[in-house]
């Protein structure tokens, strides 16, 4: 399908042009001065309206599978769509269950299908509660993880400190994935404080040094462990100094914010208007400035919603009690128009509304590449707006799920037309035409990258590396001419298809790659390629006694003497004692039935070793 959309206004993060944009199945082909109609299937010309690249928001509470009464993918996805969003990625709360483990993460896989209208990418959660499931949930195709330093207002999500912090972010610096951080430290000092019907009762309660103290302790972590950092929902101007220095010299810190705090100011939020209830707090006037200046000088990296929707009930509007009311802003749908609003006033171009809301973000989670611009071979993700053209945001406008809004009844500046996702139109002047096109966008895993690495090797060092799975020179060859591997559950099967077609001379070839079970003297001598890994996996033999030792070195000796090959175990979490009892055991077999079981062992041992040879490429 050959498209041309034609515009005297065409953006990208690094110019503003007319011409023609080319869109050729579902990828961008490039810009050209003109084209005839009868040249493409779909022609159309939209004169002065703008075309720039679908936004990319990368903070959004979706809140399914669980909390589907406050929003859903559906509604989610179609009000992105209306507002010109043709990526989200999803917070891994207010969903229950919360997305903090891969079998969570997987429940909600199952929760999406056939409900999206734009791209949807995912965030995993970090906390105290499941930090042993952090390595797993990193290889699981979420696109980073999240985590609090202060009450998130639900249990399943408890916050985590700053012990837990040094636990986590290891893990999550070797998976080279962003860790997010709601970036407030209560310290305490404000819990008597009352909070009334104003505003200003609230903000006192959650001042802008609990933003200050967290993002400063979280820049030295980020600078400890090496570890992508990114602070979510900027509030106080205040750290942009420390910021900005910090950021000159750790490019691993990232920061964003967001519409309310860029178009609303405490002082003018009326007595008892829950609506506004968000955390952090919307500040004064001042701050709000001071963050444009944040923004214009690249302090604060880009700008997403943070679309953070409940019931009605649950705000509280006719009680006007903010202090329970729930914290959050809906706004998915106008991010566009509110930041082109107020952010043109303070001298932004299209191209910087085009880096702020699509690139940047694009680049957090790794796809600068695919979304985010107009250049050519990236995703055809397309939205076509007026940028002076007014509206006012009611609620027969909204299309999220529940339609409260702090923003209804204000007037606004840019008026989506068309949104086109992979070259497909997906919205079109309030309407839903086509879809739902969406799909999800799930990380490439740690193991497919070592896969892809593996698969580049040139033949020789790649066999040199196979080698040291299993020492058959024979296996390592064939299982090498089987490249390329997709999976590693694929690289798996291969490796057995190769294994037990192999001759007994191949097998016993193998067999003698291995120290003897309990003799770390000749491990340390001999075996110097793989000691560590065999260290690993005889583990259980360190601290045995000298005469569950000295036992097993003689039967080892009795062993090899009756059978001609050593004794074969997988011995990765087996005790010197475990192994001792299987060897006796397995001295009652005939040969050919011993040989059958060693085989299987050696198996076994490969496996484990294909993997620890990917993560240590």
């Amino acid at each position: 399908m050959k498209i041309a959309l034609q515009s005297k206004n065409i953006v990208g993060s690094s110019f503003h042009k007319e011409g023609t944009l080319l869109i050729e199945d579902g990828k961008i082909k490039g810009i050209v001065d003109s084209i005839s109609p009868d040249q493409v299937d779909i022609f159309e010309d939209f004169g002065d309206a703008l075309i720039m690249p679908g936004l990319v928001d990368t903070h959004v509470h979706v809140n399914e599978p669980g909390r589907t009464d406050w929003e859903g993918f559906r509604t989610a996805t179609q009000a992105a769509a209306a507002g010109g969003i043709t990526t989200i990625v999803d917070m891994p709360l207010n969903c229950l269950p919360v997305t903090t483990t891969k079998k969570n993460f997987d429940i909600k896989l199952e929760a999406i299908k056939g409900k999206l209208y734009v791209n949807v990418g995912f965030w995993g959660g970090v906390t105290p509660l499941d930090l042993k499931d952090l390595p797993e949930l990193l290889d699981s195709g979420v696109m980073g993880v999240k985590s609090f330093l202060i009450d998130s207002g639900i249990p399943e999500f408890p916050p985590m400190t700053k012990e837990d912090l040094n636990e986590a972010m290891p893990f999550i610096s070797k998976a080279d994935l962003p860790y997010l951080i709601h970036a407030e430290l209560d310290d305490g000092k404000t819990k008597d404080l009352e909070i009334n019907k104003n505003y200003e009762s609230f903000l006192k309660t959650r001042p802008r040094n609990w933003e200050n103290d967290a993002i400063t302790l979280m820049g030295s972590l980020s600078e400890k462990h090496s570890c992508k950092v990114h602070i979510v929902h900027l509030s106080s101007s205040d750290i942009l100094p420390y910021l900005k220095e910090q950021k000159e010299k750790n490019p691993l810190l990232t920061v964003e914010t967001c519409p309310h705090y860029l178009v609303l100011a405490s002082e003018k939020i009326p007595p008892g208007k829950t609506l506004f209830k968000c955390c952090p707090p919307i500040r004064e006037e001042n701050n709000r400035e001071a963050l444009w200046n944040g923004v214009k000088e690249g302090i604060v990296d880009f700008i997403v919603s943070d679309h953070s929707p409940c019931t009605p009930n649950l705000k509280l509007m006719e009680q006007e009690d903010l202090e329970r009311a729930w914290g959050g802003i809906s706004s998915l749908q106008f991010s566009l128009p509110l930041v082109w609003t107020e952010g043109r006033n303070q001298g932004l171009s299209p191209s910087d509304l085009v880096s702020l809301l699509c690139s940047k973000p694009a680049k957090l989670i790794g796809l600068d590449k695919q979304k985010g611009d107009l250049l050519p071979g990236m995703d055809a993700d397309i939205v076509v707006w007026r940028p002076d053209k007014q509206f006012t945001i009611t609620k027969e406008k909204i299309l999220f799920k529940n339609k409260i809004t702090p923003y209804e009844g204000r007037t606004v500046n840019g008026l989506i037309e068309k949104t086109y996702l992979g070259g497909k139109l997906i919205y079109e002047n309030g309407l839903m035409p086509f879809g739902p096109f969406g799909k999800s966008i799930l990380k490439e895993t740690q193991k497919e990258m070592k896969i892809k690495k593996f698969n580049g090797l040139e033949n020789s060092d790649a066999i040199k590396e196979a080698f040291k799975c299993c020492s058959s020179q024979k296996w390592a060859e064939n299982l090498i001419k089987r490249r390329p591997f997709i999976t590693f559950q694929e690289m798996v099967k291969k490796s057995e298809d190769v294994w037990f077609k192999l001759s007994s001379e191949d097998w016993l070839e193998a067999f003698k790659g291995h120290a003897k079970i309990g003799d770390l003297e000749s491990l340390q001598k001999k075996y110097n390629q793989t000691k560590s890994w065999s260290h690993g996996e005889q583990n259980g033999v360190k601290e045995t006694p000298l005469s569950v030792l000295k036992e097993l070195k003689e039967l080892n000796d009795v062993y090899e003497e009756k059978y001609g090959f050593i004794f074969i175990v997988c011995a990765t979490g087996k005790s010197a004692e475990e192994m001792l009892e299987i060897l006796k055991k397995r001295l009652h077999n005939d040969r050919s039935d011993e040989l059958k079981i060693a085989i299987s062992e050696q198996n076994k041992i490969t496996n484990i070793r294909l993997e620890k040879l990917l993560w240590e490429l």
